[in-house]
């Protein structure tokens, strides 16, 4: 049974008012963040700090119920657009990642990806932020992991999680790793495996599978 009305996000809001209000109440912020961001980068500035920022917020406001941690970034956001001097596009964060302003691991790999897929690694800090997916087994727990979602009953919503990371883990994968992370023939034989179970037999569709309140009760999924 396939619902092609399915919204996610008024599946989120609906569950869950007090997102749907911080939507609202961190709209303003949020659109003259991206308003702001635009005119420096127009100007040739370094925005990478409060873009990474920006983008942290738009996610658990958009993708999960944590109105905590949303508040919280959006505050984040707010004390860096006032920033006079923040740190660039260049500075590694003490696991090695170029997204010293988030703690969000698929942030880092987005952030990291032209570091990751250069034919070295010539900086100082080493991309150990990649130990989360340096093993086969681990690596495609990870991925798989993102590739449904029960947004009801689990409260977040992953469609914009596999839509950074993969492709990142994709390309670091097939081109053999970076300073030693992951590489191996092991990664590149589950990937493979990975992406063709990912694959829908009936569609041949890559994408997200909601598990929907109608049919999550008969214990099956339906692709959205």
């Amino acid at each position: 049974m396939t619902i092609s009305s399915y919204n996610p996000k008024s599946a989120l809001y609906e569950a869950f008012s007090q997102m749907k209000a911080l939507s609202r109440q961190a709209n303003p912020t949020i659109e003259c963040a991206e308003d702001s961001l635009l005119k420096r980068e127009l100007d040739g500035l370094d925005t990478s700090w409060a873009r990474t920022i920006l983008d942290e917020a738009e996610w658990p406001i958009n993708c999960t119920s944590d109105d905590a941690a949303a508040s919280n970034t959006v505050e984040r956001l707010k004390k860096a657009l006032e920033c006079a001097d923040p740190p660039g596009a260049r500075v590694q964060d003490p696991e090695g990642s170029f997204a010293p302003s988030s703690d969000v691991f698929f942030l880092k790999l987005d952030r990291s990806t032209d570091q990751l897929l250069a034919r070295g690694w010539p900086w100082r800090m080493q991309p150990i932020f990649l130990d989360r997916i340096d093993d086969p087994v681990a690596m495609v727990t990870y991925l798989q992991d993102l590739c449904w979602s029960d947004v009801k009953r689990c409260e977040h919503d992953n469609r914009k999680e596999p839509n950074l990371a993969i492709s990142v883990v994709a390309r670091l994968v097939q081109r053999g790793g970076q300073a030693g992370f992951p590489s191996g023939p092991g990664f590149q034989l589950v990937f493979k495996r990975f992406v063709r179970d990912w694959q829908n037999p009936k569609t041949g569709f890559f994408g997200a599978t909601y598990l929907l309140e109608e049919v999550s009760k008969s214990g099956r999924a339906t692709s959205a």
